[in-house]
């Protein structure tokens, strides 16, 4: 069975200058970049910022034209498409951002957010586009009376409930996460994750989880894909790689994972808490608890 998403030797320079008279100097951003994603699963693509990672994302969804390599979605060479072709290529893969209060139109209503996509890629009448959007939004544990408020209205979880309503409208095959919980608190962030996961096991969705953040990978991936500087320096099940990681960038990352202080150290602020002794008290530390 081939992948729904299928990436091969992908590469993009692009030229900078230093000044307006400056020599121009050529940056490889994307260095001969490879992955695969199934349908129904997740890739965690991980690195710092400036690794390359919306590179990559821009690429995948041609925003910008790669210099080489292939990018195949559910059996297309997406490299090739037309623009009408491209239209509907588009429609299948949709994002969801870090920044929701970016992201959504602060003039808009949550329901004029959601039903947007429909009125540009579907010819579906007006009733049939609210009711759309009405059980996009309950579906990402909402209420439809919401349809009419505006984005002052909402907290921040609530404003990325809405942005996943938006991505998830469509009935998309794969969704693009980029750094899609990091701005939100620990608990409004496993909240968040735990409805991702929900959605993916209803609808068979696969994920393409673009993020600095360890600490959520190994409970939300079945793969991970390390980037530094342009290049994927190590690939595999996520639970292979963060247990056993051989490059010495991925150890150096989960070395600065942080962890918390287990419950019976934190009344002695003057207690200093090795990594090691925190993953021997708290294997799950960093990690989201697990669903009920």
């Amino acid at each position: 069975m081939s992948p729904l998403l299928s990436v091969a030797h992908l590469g993009k320079t692009f030229g900078l200058r230093k000044g307006l008279r400056g020599p121009r100097e050529m940056l490889q951003a994307v260095d001969d970049v490879s992955f695969d994603i199934e349908a129904g699963t997740t890739l965690a693509l991980v690195g710092e910022s400036g690794a390359g990672k919306s590179t990559v994302v821009r690429l995948v969804l041609r925003l910008i034209e790669p210099d080489e390599g292939d990018v195949m979605f559910d059996g297309q060479d997406v490299r090739a498409l037309n623009t009408k072709d491209l239209r509907s290529f588009r429609r299948n893969i949709q994002m969801i951002f870090q920044d929701p209060k970016s992201s959504l139109d602060p003039h808009l209503s949550a329901g004029a957010s959601i039903v947007e996509p429909l009125q540009i890629h579907t010819s579906l009448g007006r009733a049939e586009q609210r009711r759309k959007a009405s059980e996009a939004l309950e579906r990402v544990g909402m209420d439809s009376k919401d349809m009419g408020r505006r984005p002052a209205d909402f907290s921040g979880g609530q404003l990325q409930r809405i942005a996943i309503a938006r991505a998830l409208v469509l009935e998309p095959k794969l969704l693009v996460c980029d750094e899609a919980v990091s701005g939100l608190d620990a608990s409004v962030r496993a909240q968040v994750l735990n409805l991702l996961l929900d959605i993916q096991k209803e609808r068979g969705l696969a994920y393409l989880f673009v993020t600095h953040d360890l600490a959520t990978v190994g409970y939300f991936s079945q793969q991970i894909a390390v980037m530094q500087a342009g290049r994927i320096l190590e690939h595999g099940p996520t639970a292979v790689v963060m247990s056993d990681p051989q490059d010495p960038y991925t150890q150096e990352l989960l070395r600065a994972m942080p962890r918390p202080v287990p419950k019976a150290l934190r009344t002695d602020a003057s207690v200093q808490v090795d990594a090691s002794v925190l993953a021997a008290t708290d294997p799950n530390a960093g990690l989201p608890a697990e669903r009920s």
